[in-house]
This record gives structure tokens, C-alpha cells and sequence, in this order.
């Protein structure tokens, strides 16, 4: 389903990405870990059309994406890529209905049922009218997986999804990725440096300076 061939990216002369070939398949719960600057984050955004490869090809659903236009690639965001973040990226102006409704308005859709069926499911619907300044940290992120998961993507891309939590909430949320992994057949790819985070996916993948290390 993913594929990068020879894949390389550099920030004036800090390689990040070098030469990088890798496999994800279909469905597959994938942890990514490695040191700070390893590449990690920035290979999760070429995955996600959010940066292009300065070299190589990003294969995914047979298509190669490193050559779409930027409207080419909005479109292939909106249909298929589910952003998690490490500080849920949230707007505490809006409630938590309106904050999960954001994917959708974006993308010109008005499935508004799907809301509430993806907050009931993450045990979030009684907060829906809260605004996201009013919830626990686990709670913010469960907002932020359902607004990752509002428009059915085949790809979750989650950097750092625990980071900013404490222990308990942050095996809630790795339970509830597991979940999504099982029952909806998504490809999750999840950013982390910690082992036991990483230790909940499938498969092990390890960056080092911008190549797979052991």
C-alpha cells in the first residue's frame, strides 16, 4: 500500500532522509522509532503529502504521489490521510462537535451523523457540546482521533500520539488505535522514541539518520 523507493530529503545540509527504502502494507499497525532528528516526523509527512522528497518515489495505492501538483496532493489528504498529533492541534474556541466537524466542512462534506457515531465509540459523546479547553488531556486526544477518523481515511498517521499525556491515559489511547487498527482495517504508522508505546503495534521499524537501522 506504501511504498518509498530510494526516498532522500535534506534541510540545506542537514540530510534528514537518506536514501530510504521501505514497505508498509495494507492495514498493518506500524510503530516508527529512532532519536530526535532520525527522520521520523518527516518521513510521516511525505507519507502524508504534507513535504516532498527532494529524490526517490512515494508509491501509495499504486499511485506515485511525489509527483501530484499541490492541488493533487490536498486532494489525496482529504481522501485518504488522518492526521494524530502530539498537542492535538484542537481549537479550545470550539466545542468538541465542532472541532470534529472540521475534516468535513474542509472537504465539503455534511455527514454530521458520522460525528457523533465516532465520539460515541471513543466514550466522548456526553463532552460534545465542552469546548476543548474544558477536557483532559486524554480527552483532547481522543477528540483528535475522531477528528483523524470523521472522514474514514485509509491512513492514520500518529506523531507522538502519547507524548503529552500521562501513563494511564496514554495506554487508553494506545488501546483505542489498536482497536481502530482491528476493527476498521486502517494502516497506522505512529512516531514514537518510547519502546513501550512502540511495543503495542504490529511491527518495529528503527531510523537512524535517515535510514533503517537495527
Amino acid at each position: 500500500m506504501i511504498k518509498l523507493e530510494n526516498v532522500s530529503k535534506k534541510y540545506g545540509n542537514n540530510v534528514v532522509l537518506d536514501n530510504l527504502n521501505i514497505n508498509f502494507n495494507s492495514g498493518e499497525f506500524i510503530s516508527i522509532m529512532g532519536p530526535s532528528g532520525s527522520g521520523k516526523s518527516t518521513l510521516l509527512n511525505i507519507i502524508g503529502a504534507m513535504d516532498k522528497p527532494d529524490s526517490g518515489k512515494v508509491i501509495i495505492n499504486n499511485e506515485e504521489i511525489n509527483r501530484f501538483n499541490e492541488e493533487e496532493l490536498t486532494l489525496f489528504r482529504k481522501k485518504h490521510v488522518g492526521f494524530i498529533f502530539q498537542f492535538f492541534n484542537l481549537f479550545n474556541n470550539l466545542t468538541v462537535f465542532e472541532n470534529v466537524q472540521i475534516p468535513l466542512l474542509i472537504s465539503g462534506l455534511k455527514e454530521r451523523d458520522s460525528i457523533e457515531e465516532i465520539l460515541t465509540s471513543l466514550n466522548i459523546c456526553d463532552k460534545k457540546f465542552s469546548y476543548a479547553s474544558q477536557l483532559s488531556g486524554g480527552e483532547q486526544q481522543r477528540v483528535a482521533i475522531a477528528r483523524a477518523l470523521v472522514k474514514n481515511p485509509d491512513i492514520i498517521l500518529a506523531d507522538e500520539p502519547t507524548g503529552s499525556l500521562d501513563s494511564e491515559a496514554g495506554k487508553n489511547i494506545l488501546s483505542i488505535l489498536k482497536e481502530i487498527n482491528k476493527t476498521r482495517k486502517v494502516t497506522i504508522l505512529l512516531v514514537t522514541h518510547d519502546i513501550n508505546v512502540a511495543s503495542s503495534a504490529e511491527k518495529i521499524i528503527k531510523i537512524k539518520d535517515g535510514r533503517l537501522s537495527d
